[in-house]
């Protein structure tokens, strides 16, 4: 198109009579609605991913380029140069991956790289960073994530100065690698100016860029060169496509792990009592999953067996996580634990980095699904408890992948009870599929009344 060009804010198109139309048309189609199930949850609000001015539009780079072709002119900031070294190998099977990246890098400016849990993907993106020799900015959505990448890249490019933004922070002049939070770049206004001394863009588990209040960092920031990084970049509200027409089209993406030997105990459960399993629904009918879900996790009789399976893995040396998704739960486990002098501690959002490094010490860690499934990384740990109803486990249970095979003690092992009604026993279907598809060896517990 004559009228376009690509420049930091994305595909840029100028205004005329001649397309106003083809804006209107692409306004309606970048304005996007999440999917949700309305059965247990109210609708969801659509929301634009562009930006308008009286005189030009702004729409993702790679939606742009894939509806409308490659503007003649380019005026996308190449970015500060930097000089630093990586000072370690990949895998063989690393080396593919960076690889490919490079060349599309160089080709179209991008794209998304999917690979499993314990692969080693920020390996990998501080490879790339150090290839392709631009000033970087990487995007993580906690905290402690910061402190982790600010780790590993003192170990892998030990000469590269890093800077940060967070807040009221913005400390990124004479640094080669700037580490920002995501909610602040989405949600404050700094200086547009600020990202235009960066080359490379790298958003760590880009799948959650399709939310509407993040993607709004994706119309911020437009650099040469664009990396997302996740295990499971598809997301269940559909909006997978939002961050892909932002970042690029999976570049290289490795579905399965290696075969690896994991052990399943699945206690499937269920109890006749309204305290456990009565359906609760809200004003409009719905059923109110996160009441059902308290009330499952409160569950005196059910904690009694999650209890006595930790004690057992206690007894035999493991190192264990329980997952939870209620903090009130997980302070009942930790009350247990202290009775009977166990070593435990919380792995909770909201801790300092030193206390996350002081639980990751104790025998057992008490953790929130999402403090724990992503970013997590204790080589140790060889057992997963899934304390509350979950879907999607894969990001979980490959925290207890993470120490090499050959340095395993143990076999690694998932503990996971399913809660047999309503919407949670599909949930425990789902994750039965997963073990089954992994070929994990499952070994079935029945405490279902039902059943007996």
């Amino acid at each position: 198109m004559d009228d376009s060009y690509l420049g930091n804010r994305g595909y840029s198109i100028i205004k005329t009579l001649k397309n106003t139309a083809l804006i209107s048309s692409l306004k309606k189609e970048l304005t996007v609605k999440p999917f949700v199930n309305k059965q247990f949850q109210p609708d969801a609000k659509p929301f634009s991913v562009f930006l308008e001015s009286k005189r030009k539009i702004y729409i993702p780079r790679y939606f742009g380029i894939n509806k409308l072709g490659i503007p003649k002119e380019n005026k996308i900031v190449q970015g500060t140069p930097i000089d630093i070294k990586f000072s370690s190998k990949l895998r063989p099977n690393q080396i593919p991956v960076v690889e490919k990246f490079i060349k599309v890098a160089h080709e179209t400016g991008g794209g998304i790289i999917s690979v499993p849990c314990g692969f080693g993907k920020t390996v990998l993106a501080l490879y790339l960073v150090a290839a392709l020799k631009v000033k970087t900015l990487v995007i993580v959505h906690k905290e402690f994530l910061m402190d982790q990448w600010k780790e590993r890249i003192e170990f892998f490019l030990p000469n590269a100065r890093v800077g940060k933004i967070q807040g009221d922070i913005v400390n990124i002049d004479d640094k080669d690698i700037v580490i920002g939070m995501l909610q602040s770049i989405s949600m404050k206004d700094y200086p547009g100016d600020i990202f235009s001394t960066f080359g490379f863009v790298i958003y760590d588990e880009c799948h959650h860029l399709g939310a509407e209040v993040f993607s709004r960092s994706l119309i911020k920031i437009g650099c040469n060169y664009t990396l997302g990084l996740s295990a499971t970049p598809k997301r269940a509200d559909g909006l997978t496509k939002v961050f892909e027409w932002f970042l690029g089209d999976t570049v290289y993406s490795i579905k399965q792990r290696e075969q690896e030997e994991v052990k399943v105990k699945v206690i499937n459960y269920y109890v006749e009592d309204d305290k456990y399993s009565e359906i609760k629904t809200n004003f409009k009918g719905q059923v109110n999953m996160p009441t059902m879900i308290t009330n499952i996790c409160m569950y005196e009789p059910r904690n009694e067996i999650i209890l006595e399976e930790v004690y057992k893995c206690v007894k035999d040396g493991r190192k264990l996580l329980i997952l939870s998704d209620r903090r009130d739960h997980l302070k009942f486990l930790h009350s247990k634990l202290n009775e009977k002098n166990i070593s435990n501690g919380y792995y909770c959002g909201g801790m300092k980095q030193k206390d996350l490094k002081d639980t990751e010490e104790k025998q057992v860690m008490l953790g929130t699904f999402s403090m724990a499934s992503e970013g997590f990384d204790c080589k140790t740990l060889n057992t997963i408890f899934l304390a509350s109803p979950k879907s999607s486990i894969e990001q979980a249970v490959g925290r207890i992948l993470r120490q090499n095979k050959e340095d395993r003690e143990k076999v690694p092992m998932v503990i996971d009870i399913i809660d047999n009604f309503s919407i949670f026993g599909r949930q425990g279907d789902k994750r039965i599929k997963f073990y089954n598809k992994n070929k994990y060896e499952i070994e079935t517990i029945n405490k279902d009344i039902r059943e007996k």
